[in-house]
């Protein structure tokens, strides 16, 4: 079907529910981040997959919005003739509360209340008075049903972490989970995000692509526990540990009716915990509806911080993933560098990793789908489709983003059980040892790398926040005139989502960093038609050696950086010693795994003093 009709049977369906307006968000009914086909609502009508963008659609118009990691790859998958693509951020365009403010005022606005949170649709409700608001869930699904477009769920079968792998029993989670109610005073805390669900139970699922969760609910009180699965997903192993722990396990659909039942005997002495940023509106409105007068706990839920805060064995299992991830990387590059350019394509660079990566049984999937840009494509920050058609040319960019979700129970003498998520970015110059960078390119290439170099040497009192680290990390590219439109590092989980929050680099991570906690560390400069530089490490929060009170970052990526884009005479000294030591610990870590060509190639990227 044709992007006109889709659109057509959309509004049909709005007419016939007296709907104005439809706000359809990226999102499934567990707020996740990368959402499995069934839910890919927002695709399936723009033609746009990036992994964020929202859609607003009224009866003669349309307007897709998207930050500026699509600002040039939204308009070259969308027809223009009818969405209109709101590049955020740009001079201008609106926002999406200025687009529904600019509607008539009593306009009927439906949203699906499963699909947005508690957070931002009581902000859109405070920024839109004048609009009426109402669930619309379920409506784009039964459009695609009726026009025979839907997809099929087929649940995966949940895997069950044993302690030497996750580190910490689930006996245990819970004990510190339920602490946090009482000294809270919560009775109930409701569950809908699936890392929260995963992490909390030790298991790990296959129903989202890249990220090892599975579609489920949980409920939390005082001395139970609920948790509802697609029927036939769980072994009888895993049942008969989840009823030791006092688990009631149902099936997935009966949660809002478990839910509004438990409510429903609750008191107004009781308290319910209700993390507005990771709870869905339907679970307040359901909750609302069967106790109207519960009180309510709006405040970051206990799983995402403990969640957060890695123990030694997860943070040990990263660093392993993350060397291992390191060495499919290399392995790459170190082919690239003996390839002709314009007889590979991007996608064959793509295809080539992600052989690496699976070389190893240990890597059960991708963390995403890899971005490989060249030239120009190197400039659409998230370029997740590379192309068979479009060749390398030697002295343009290439920009490779890749990770892998990695989990490894056998044990063996040269290693133990481990698990982790992985994430990496590298920009290198195409072509053989000769090829000379222009110097616009090692300027901005260099102003990148000391950015990387200027957080990833930093030193910070305990209590401080991503937001007060992001402009560190900004400060070498400001002082050229430089700057990025995304964040400077987000938090990983541990054999999780490769975006995990509440921690970060960047201007909203208000959680202070603790020593445990993973993040990236990815600076960039992006300039459309010319291309674009990122580089992106995996660093682990520790406490300083020399002042306990005070904390540092410690790099796990073990990548070189490319020496023909580096521009010398603009390091310090003490950068350059930092990139001394950087590679020195790469010749460490990764040089036994590598063919004696793959160390020769090596060898000459390391930049020891």
């Amino acid at each position: 079907m044709s992007t006109r009709d889709r659109l057509n049977a959309l509004r049909k369906a709005m007419a016939s529910k007296g709907l104005d307006a439809v706000l359809i968000l990226t999102a499934d009914s567990h707020l996740s981040e990368y959402v499995a086909p069934p839910w890919q609502h927002r695709a399936w009508l723009t033609g746009f997959d990036g992994s964020a963008g929202d859609l607003l659609l009224t009866q003669t118009h349309a307007w897709l919005t998207v930050d500026s990691r699509y600002h040039a790859q939204a308009p070259q998958q969308v027809d223009e003739h009818l969405i209109e693509v709101v590049k955020l951020g740009s001079p201008h365009a609106k926002t999406m509360h200025q687009l529904l403010q600019a509607l008539p005022l009593q306009s009927r606005i439906g949203a699906d209340y499963e699909q947005i949170s508690v957070r931002q649709c009581t902000h859109l409700q405070k920024e839109t008075r004048g609009l009426q608001w109402v669930s619309s869930s379920g409506l784009v699904a039964s459009v695609r049903q009726a026009l025979g477009q839907t997809v099929a769920v087929v649940p995966a079968l949940w895997t069950t972490l044993p302690e030497s792998v996750a580190g910490q029993s689930s006996q245990a989670k819970f004990e510190d989970v339920r602490a946090a109610m009482q000294a809270k005073g919560a009775t109930l805390l409701p569950l809908v995000k699936l890392d929260e669900i995963a992490w909390l139970f030790n298991l790990r699922g296959g129903d989202i692509p890249h990220s090892p969760v599975g579609f489920a609910y949980a409920i939390v009180s005082l001395d139970k526990s609920w948790l509802f699965v697609h029927e036939g997903t769980l072994s009888e192993a895993s049942k008969a540990a989840l009823k030791i722990l006092n688990v009631q396990v149902s099936p997935l659909e009966s949660f809002w009716q478990v839910l509004g039942d438990l409510a429903s005997t609750l008191t107004p002495n009781d308290c319910c915990w209700l993390d507005s940023a990771n709870v869905s509106q339907a679970v307040s409105d359901t909750l609302s509806a069967h106790a109207p007068n519960l009180r309510q706990l709006d405040s970051i839920n206990p799983v995402t911080k403990l969640k957060a805060v890695k123990n030694q064995t997860e943070c040990d299992g990263m660093q392993e993933a993350v060397r291992r991830a390191s060495v499919a990387i290399i392995k790459m590059l170190a082919w690239l560098s003996r390839q002709t350019p314009e007889q590979l394509s991007e996608a064959d660079v793509a295809d080539y990793l992600r052989q690496r990566y699976f070389d190893d049984p240990a890597c059960q999937d991708l963390s995403f789908p890899s971005i490989v840009g060249a030239a120009s494509h190197s400039a659409i920050v998230h370029y997740s489709n590379p192309s068979a058609s479009v060749p390398l040319v030697a002295s343009n960019f290439l920009l490779i983003d890749s990770g892998g979700q990695y989990l490894g129970l056998d044990a063996s003498e040269a290693s133990k059980p481990f698990m982790g998520t992985t994430d990496a970015t590298r920009t290198v110059l195409i072509g053989n040892a000769s090829t000379r960078a222009t110097l616009k390119q090692k300027q901005a290439y260099t102003a990148v790398l000391k950015s990387l170099i200027a957080v990833s040497s930093q030193v910070f009192p305990a209590g401080t926040t991503g937001a007060q680290l992001d402009g560190i990390t900004r400060s070498p590219l400001w002082q050229a005139y430089l700057d990025f439109g995304h964040g400077s590092g987000h938090g990983v989980g541990a054999y999780l989502s490769v975006h995990e929050g509440p921690n970060g680099i960047h201007k909203r991570a208000e959680t202070p960093l603790e020593p445990g906690m993973i993040t990236s560390i990815e600076p960039g400069y992006y300039e459309p038609g010319w291309g674009g530089i990122r580089l992106e490490n995996l660093a682990e929060v520790v406490v300083d050696e020399d002042n306990p009170e005070w904390l540092r970052f410690k790099t796990l990526t073990q990548i070189p950086f490319d020496p023909k884009l580096i521009d010398w005479s603009w390091l310090s000294h003490a950068e350059k010693a930092w990139l001394s030591t950087y590679s020195q610990a790469i010749e460490a870590s990764v040089l036994q795994e590598l063919s004696p060509e793959e160390a020769q190639w090596l060898s000459e990227q390391l930049l020891i003093a």
